[in-house]
């Protein structure tokens, strides 16, 4: 690749670093309060994004990601919350699969529930918790700094939710992502 042509990718990469930037510090200036946006987003398009991405970085793995995902359900909160905590959570399927991850969605009055399921080699008991301290990794052959799922499970924590790792049908791996606070807010706000 000319110069030229990986110009364009590496200003594309600039500018999503400096999203991430200005999103970390804005994180960061609330942590601790109670400030949360009441937003509305549907969570069919966001998970479409989210799996049209990880197709094009699995592509040569031939990844199939499923959706079963009723338009209707909606997460409430920030949308860089929600892309965070489900880009990690579903890179970590899409790298440990062999072949497929499956994605299914349930909402209640207060809670999102999203469970992401893989036929990898899953996750050992032992291990279930000590997956989201930050620094660690089950697997240290293949690259990662063992953050993702600790940043995921302190955003999902700030709307009272939590992720619980387990077993999945599929054989490999199962998260269940749980977002509380999904309340919307009234029309007059």
């Amino acid at each position: 690749m000319s110069v030229s042509d990986a110009e364009p990718v590496m200003l594309e990469q600039i500018s999503r670093i400096s999203q991430q930037i200005g999103y970390y510090l804005h994180r960061a200036s609330m942590r601790g309060g109670t400030l949360l946006s009441r937003e509305l987003h549907p969570v069919a398009p966001l998970l479409d994004n989210l799996t049209s991405a990880l197709n094009k970085v699995y592509q040569r793995k031939g990844v199939n990601i499923s959706l079963d995902i009723s338009p209707e359900i909606s997460f409430v909160g920030e949308q860089n919350d929600f892309v965070e905590v489900m880009g990690n959570v579903l890179d970590n399927a899409c790298k440990y699969c062999l072949e497929f991850v499956e994605i299914s969605a349930r909402q209640t009055d207060e809670h999102l529930y999203i469970v992401v399921e893989d036929d990898g080699p899953g996750i050992p008991l032992s291990k279930r918790e000590v997956i989201f301290d930050r620094g660690q990794r089950v697997d240290t052959l293949r690259p990662g700094q063992g953050v993702g799922l600790a940043v995921a499970r302190e955003i999902t924590e700030q709307y009272e939710g939590k992720i619980v790792a387990g077993e999945s049908m599929l054989g490999g791996a199962r998260m269940e992502v749980i977002f509380g606070r999904q309340h919307s807010a009234p029309k007059d706000e």
